[in-house]
């Protein structure tokens, strides 16, 4: 079986970025590297480096990941370091020989110790004595230094020599190392290589001392977050291997070095190390569930006390109360997103109230900036900043802090679940303001920047993934505290908060959660129980003047606004008629009338189906539901919204209300009204007019194109079979005006149309066992029958109602005709008789 192939630390610790995109090694050419190394014989044969040595390093450079090096391979790149090498081939090629050597001492089974001793020797020669010769290899110098140190075999004197020099190296070329932002790894692996292999002792503290400290020299490597998690992950490396060779003093010193680092100064570089440090370190304790209890609960203090010092010095929790768009510079920006990633690397850590605010913070202005982002928009809409949005979206969805997010949220919920009371609304209410700010910017900007697709779907991605969040959130909020362990007040608030947290960020929902589903399910059975909550959660709906018109934003001022192509407040409003429709037994009427009538009636005309019908089943789940405290007030206003419910449904058929919501909305009002209601009556008119005027329209279009004809007389016919459906529905007081109003309308009808709604009106009375209404239907249709018979045609619905004397006036429901002319009338309806 083939030995795996070592993990080297530098490598290790780039592989620990979320954006390590590292390029793939090349396939290793064996032709190429025995070339390389031949050509390298040549120049110590020849005495003389030149350019296409050089480039047999580079070579060999190019196949690193798979290069075997013996020992007769380092011995000749040792010799090559005492050729007379071109001082402008010298920092190249001794930065590869060094590289090339560490790789050697890492991969040999068993090195030479003569062979490391003379490599020690030259590279204290290469690195030693402070001359400039030395420029552009000190991070592979550190990196071949701490490696050799590390061998256990290797004599005390080169051993003192190599943690020397890396002394040397770490606190004289800060600059050096700072300009080499891309070799931190080397030099992080080099310290990591040389803390391992000592005690507890003065090379240990004098090392590490110098690492911590290395960020906050002014000439040293920039603060910033991959330079962070690669600290948290050689620290992590440094403690997991104390553990596991149980050198708890060196555990122990490495703690209490971070912490005096981080009291002893409040630069940002000291906080932004301690914090990931400590990070690392219960990383390392957590994985191997074990550690001292006083070293974790110091390593948190220390994390907490950075937490403290940046909310204390931003004085974060003031200005919130002014506005939740952040205030504080860039360095603490820098700062938020090191304590938010260093905490979530780590699986637990107990609750600090100032841990868990920044946490808060970090995710909704920094992992998901939208606040932000639309600030400056609508500042900068006629500027520049606008084309350059989506640059800048990428750039902070490509950032590491935005891929931690799951992460982050996860950390976040912890320690929420850890938290008192009084932390816990602070936060509820901050996420809530979140996403009521978030949904009132984007509904400008998308108005604003309609155009502007690839702007708004850059803004889109990373609200998005911001509505993740949230329902994780509030998931967790909810499941916690609707509960029998929290008072009902309690649990009424979070369901409120959370419903409407959802409402204002459902324009961002593109999937199915199941966390979503569950969490609205429990919020709402909550509510449900509790009228003040519900009256709460019906009051938060938006109001008919805000939904029909677009204010407070002075470039929309001159724009014409239209409610149904808002699409940020349809979604909204969509969840509330979706949410609302389930609670209406538990409903009080006052708050109904108020806040949802209006809304409602506006969306049964909104162009969007779904949204429509929609609004048709809270109609129905309004007048379907009873309620006994307020039983008189909610009659009263059922008969009031029915009459408008009628008015508003048939003057947008059908071009807007759909017939399946116009369906169950009819047969619920007929239904759950009381008996002989004008209500009914006035819809069941309405139907007829209605259904008149579009078979009128498909008569008056009969010369005009044929498929519009026929489409008209379809939707015709679909309301005349809604009529048919009532007959079997509506009480015994409406039945007699309904059937005088049918035949009124069947006699009106083409020959061949009558036939149809005569043959259909046969088979529901033939199929039907109702006993009472079936005796009244049977003569009622012979009678129809024999009136639309042609010996017997009249013509107008208007001179037939008008006309008292009339043989339809004097019809009755009672005493419909069993006259024998009815054997006279048309073979196509003679089975008409037969019932």
């Amino acid at each position: 079986m083939q030995n795996p192939k070592p993990v080297f630390l530098e490598d290790w610790l780039r592989n620990c970025l979320p954006l390590s995109h590292h390029p793939l090694p090349q396939p290793s050419s064996a032709r190429d590297i025995v070339h390389a190394w031949s050509h390298l014989r040549l120049s110590l044969s020849n005495k003389a480096f030149q350019k296409e040595h050089l480039n047999s390093l580079e070579t060999l450079q190019l196949f690193l990941s798979s290069l075997h090096v013996a020992d007769p391979q380092a011995k000749l790149l040792l010799a090559i370091l005492s050729l007379p090498i071109p001082q402008e081939l010298r920092p190249r090629a001794f930065q590869i020989i060094l590289r090339i050597l560490s790789l050697w001492v890492r991969k040999a089974s068993n090195p030479s110790l003569t062979l490391l001793e003379s490599a020690v020797s030259e590279t204290q020669k290469l690195l030693g004595g402070g001359h400039g010769g030395r420029k552009g290899l000190i991070p592979v110098g550190i990196l071949l230094l701490g490696v050799m140190a590390s061998i256990p075999n290797l004599s005390e004197r080169s051993k003192v020599g190599c943690l020397e020099l890396v002394c040397e190296l770490l606190q004289g070329e800060h600059e050096e190392i700072g300009e080499q932002q891309g070799m931190i790894p080397e030099v992080l692996a080099g310290v990591g290589y040389s803390l391992s292999s000592l005690d507890d002792g003065f090379f240990f503290d004098r090392i590490l001392g110098l690492l911590l400290g290395l960020w906050v020299v002014e000439d040293g490597p920039c603060v910033s977050v991959p330079h962070g998690l690669m600290v948290l992950h050689l620290i992590e490396w440094l403690v997991s291997g104390f553990l596991q060779v149980r050198k708890y003093d060196n555990i122990e010193s490495i703690c209490r070095r971070i912490e005096t680092s981080q009291r002893k100064s409040s630069a940002l570089g000291s906080q932004f190390v301690s914090v990931m440090a400590a990070s690392g370190a219960l990383r390392a304790f957590n994985l191997d569930k074990s550690g001292n209890i006083g070293i974790r609960i110091l390593l948190e203090g220390v994390i907490d006390l950075v937490a403290g010092d940046w909310v204390l010095k931003t004085d974060i929790i003031s200005n919130l109360d002014q506005s939740l768009i952040p205030k504080y510079d860039k360095f603490a920006s820098l700062l938020l997103q090191c304590i938010s990633i260093g905490v979530s690397r780590i699986d637990h850590v107990s609750f600090h109230p100032h841990l868990f605010i920044c946490l808060a913070l970090s995710l909704l202005f920094e992992t998901f900036p939208l606040l932000s982002l639309y600030q400056r928009i609508t500042e900068n809409y006629k500027g520049e900043f606008v084309v350059f949005m989506p640059d800048l979206v990428r750039e902070t969805m490509a950032s590491i802090v935005f891929r931690e997010a799951g992460a982050t949220t996860r950390a976040f919920c912890n320690q929420y679940v850890l938290a008192g009371e009084e932390h816990r609304l602070m936060v509820e209410n901050l996420i809530l303001d979140y996403c009521q700010s978030v949904y009132s910017y984007h509904r400008r900007i998308v108005f604003m920047f309609r155009e502007r697709k690839e702007m708004l779907e850059a803004l889109g991605k990373i609200a998005q993934d911001a509505f993740l969040m949230i329902v994780v959130f509030l998931s967790t909020a909810s499941k916690h505290k609707i509960s029998p362990s929290f008072s009902n007040e309690i649990q009424a608030d979070i369901s409120v908060k959370t419903l409407m947290a959802f409402s204002c960020m459902e324009y961002f929902r593109r999937v199915r959660l199941a966390e979503y589903t569950d969490t609205i399910r429990r919020t709402v059975l909550c509510i449900q129980e509790n009228e003040t909550a519900l009256t709460s959660f019906i009051n938060s709906v938006p109001p008919y003047d805000e939904l029909t018109n677009h204010r407070g934003c002075l470039c929309l001022e001159g724009t014409d606004y239209s409610w149904s192509q808002d699409d940020v407040q349809t979604a909204r409003v969509f969840f509330y008629l979706r949410v609302l429709s389930t609670c209406m037994g538990h409903t009080p009427v006052s708050a109904f009338k108020k806040s949802v009538v209006p809304t409602m009636f506006l969306y049964m005309q909104h162009p969007a189906n779904r949204v429509a019908r929609a609004s048709h089943s809270l109609f129905v789940a309004f007048i379907s539901t009873e309620k006994e405290t307020d039983q008189d007030q909610r009659t009263q206003l059922k008969e009031r919204v029915a009459f408008y419910y009628m008015q508003r449904t048939l003057e947008a058929y059908p071009a807007i209300t759909p017939m399946e919501g116009l369906s169950s909305g009819v047969i619920a009002l007929v239904r759950h009204l009381p008996p002989g209601n004008p209500a009914i009556f006035y819809g069941i008119h309405s139907l007829f007019d209605k259904t008149y005027e579009l078979c009128i329209e498909s008569t008056v279009q009969s010369n005009n194109n044929e498929e519009n004809k026929k489409e008209v007389k379809e939707l015709g016919m679909e309301l005349t079979e809604l009529i048919l459906r009532l007959m079997f529905l509506v009480d015994i007081q409406v039945l007699p005006d309904l059937l005088k109003r049918l035949a009124q309308f069947v006699v009106q009808l083409a020959a061949e149309r009558q036939i149809m709604v005569l043959n259909e009106i046969y088979s529901q009375v033939a199929s039907s066992d109702d006993v009472v209404r079936k005796p009244i239907l049977v003569p009622w249709l012979h009678s129809v029958t024999y009136l639309c018979s042609p010996n017997k045609k009249i013509s107008g619905i208007g001179n037939s109602a008008s006309n008292s004397g009339g043989e339809l006036g004097k019809m009755s429901v009672c005493n419909v005709g069993n006259s024998s002319e009815n054997q006279t009338e048309s073979s196509s309806l003679i089975h008409v008789s037969r019932l």
